[in-house]
């Protein structure tokens, strides 16, 4: 549950993970592809995304602060949809050590703003719930998934009244790439937060350009469209983008300039392994051939040298000089 925040107010990483967030909370068909794709309830496989309803009520805290849950959304269930259960996901970028008792509140909570608002029908039947907290933090989640967790063990005969309550997670970082998932859109979601690669933001966004064919979610296109320029920035730290208006701009940028930049980058870096491996073996070579003190004047003339022809000339004076004084002579004649 978080309160509202400026996002112009949030350092640039912070702005790029709430952003995923609002894109990961934005859209039915983006909370359908996370049930099927990570928990594969039985419930989940004749969900009609149409039929998904944002149900992200504000409810009263203690201190009668009116706070926001990140998402929850309302999906009903069974032959004849009387029932619902609903999805309630938290995100977090930071670990909370007492995470399972605010989950415990949230829910709480929920059930409040739903009597509040006569959405529940009957006694005794409060809905389900099925809470999730999303981490995208780089440290491994550690606080306890379970409240009773968090209670000191009760005296005889109290165990049983103790607060019990659990909560799903997904830790993003750590998940495994999952060769099955390749159609999903969350999977490409968290992919991309886990590489940070242009080319699988590329298929990320060529993923969910199916949910934009109508209007509305403007905040969903929103969050897409400045996530993934942080992506692509961070990607071409030296160079400056111009920040896209619409997700087609983020996909012509991508195709057209920073994935060919960075294949760019990719060669050079090849290229400079490869001289960087040349430039040993010469230094290798000529300190098999004449000793240390010989081999150290060569690397050290040979620091700013990049050239593949002017190593191959020294190898071969290497074999051609029987000494290391008429090697260091012959490099100084032939300034090579």
């Amino acid at each position: 549950m978080t309160s509202t925040t400026n996002e112009s107010n949030l350092p640039p990483h912070a702005q790029a993970r709430d952003r995923v967030s609002r894109i990961l909370l934005g859209h039915p068909k983006m909370l359908l592809d996370l049930l099927i794709g990570y928990f594969r309830f039985s419930w989940t496989e004749s969900i009609d995304p149409d039929t998904i309803q944002n149900y992200s009520l504000p409810s009263i805290a203690p201190n009668l602060a009116e706070h926001r849950h990140d998402a929850v959304w309302r999906i009903p269930v069974g032959q004849d949809q009387a029932r619902y259960v609903y999805v309630m996901l938290e995100f977090q970028s930071n670990r909370r050590w007492n995470m399972a008792m605010r989950m415990v509140a949230y829910v709480a909570a929920l059930y409040d703003s739903l009597m509040s608002r006569g959405e529940i029908k009957h006694k005794h039947a409060y809905p389900a719930v099925l809470p999730i907290v999303v981490y995208v933090g780089d440290e491994v989640w550690t606080p306890k998934l379970e409240a009773s967790e968090l209670v000191e063990p009760a005296p005889e005969g109290l165990q049983a009244l103790q607060v019990s309550h659990r909560y799903l997670l997904l830790d993003v970082k750590r998940l495994p790439d999952q060769q099955e998932l390749q159609s999903n859109r969350v999977e490409a979601l968290f992919r991309v937060e886990r590489s940070g690669k242009p080319e699988d933001l590329d298929n990320f966004v060529a993923m969910v350009s199916d949910l934009f064919p109508g209007p509305g979610y403007d905040d969903f296109k929103q969050a897409i469209i400045g996530w993934a320029y942080h992506v692509m920035q961070k990607a071409m730290p030296s160079e400056r983008l111009p920040e896209p208006g619409s997700v087609e701009e983020v996909q012509t940028m991508l195709q057209s300039h920073v994935l060919p930049w960075g294949e760019q980058k990719r060669a050079e870096g090849r290229a400079e392994g490869r001289t960087e491996g040349q430039k040993e073996l010469v230094v290798k070579m000529a300190r098999s051939r004449f000793g240390d003190s010989v081999a150290q004047m060569l690397s050290a003339r040979l620091a700013n040298e990049a050239s593949f022809e002017h190593f191959e000339r020294i190898s071969e004076l290497i074999y051609a000089c029987a000494t290391g004084d008429a090697f260091l002579a012959q490099l100084q004649q032939r300034r090579v």
